[in-house]
């Protein structure tokens, strides 16, 4: 007697890219996209259609290359490296709603963050900010928006580990989630301003070095659904082994 059995797997894999809609897209391991000479990044393009490249013609600022799980990322380590865009961050988030998606992973903070102006993934420059900073308390990852008063929603995490971190600013909240989990909330209103260049690896003021490797990054100008978030954070999971 000879039985048949069938089985059904399901291979989850990193699909083709995110979903549509980008304002920028960010990718360092992208051979094609950079620019790297003697294992610095002074380039990383904008993959979408906009051209809001990333730039770094200093060179003892351009981050240097390291991996994070196998894959290229740039690598801040010390201060004073980092990447800008020419255009203004009003090009590519609104005042009133973006989502932002970032591959990182931190070292240990050596400041506190609660003022803005330390250690920032990425953000903006000047009176008023907007981005992704860290916290030595936690430590943990911070999504400020400055509406007029500094707004700040918080997730903690663990150093020397590579997550996906959502930031999303709507409905007068700013927001952030971390490996596609719940959303911490705080109520925020519109951005002060926007016309200021996009930051990758600093913030402002005196200490606004993030220290750790920074991989892809996704923009959107508006709030994603919950459904093209959890797709978006799928697709760098896979991608990056997070």
């Amino acid at each position: 007697t000879v039985t048949s059995n069938t089985f059904s797997i399901t291979v989850q894999s990193a699909g083709s890219g995110p979903v549509a809609g980008y304002t920028a897209w960010y990718d360092p391991s992208d051979a094609a996209n950079v620019t790297v000479s003697g294992g610095t990044y002074s380039q990383i393009n904008d993959k979408s259609s906009n051209a809001f490249h990333l730039t770094q013609a200093t060179a003892g600022s351009q981050p240097p290359q390291t991996t994070i799980n196998s894959l290229n990322a740039t690598n801040h380590a010390w201060n004073g490296l980092f990447l800008q865009t020419s255009a203004n961050l009003s090009s590519i988030i609104s005042a009133s709603a973006y989502t932002a998606f970032f591959v990182v992973k931190p070292i240990t903070p050596t400041s506190n963050a609660t003022d803005f102006n330390n250690n920032a993934v990425w953000g903006s420059s000047g009176a008023t900010a907007t981005g992704l900073f860290l916290n030595s308390a936690g430590p943990s990852f911070i999504a400020l928006n400055d509406d007029g008063a500094v707004d700040q929603a918080t997730a903690t995490f663990t150093t020397n580990t590579a997550y996906v971190v959502c930031t999303k600013h709507e409905s007068g909240n700013i927001s952030i989630s971390i490996n596609g989990g719940t959303f911490t909330d705080v109520a925020s209103g519109n951005t002060s301003t926007l016309t200021v260049p996009l930051f990758w690896g600093r913030g402002v003021g005196a200490s606004p070095w993030y220290q750790g490797a920074i991989g892809e990054a996704l923009f959107y100008n508006t709030a994603l659904t919950s459904g093209n978030i959890s797709t978006n954070v799928t697709y760098l999971r896979n991608k990056w082994s997070i």
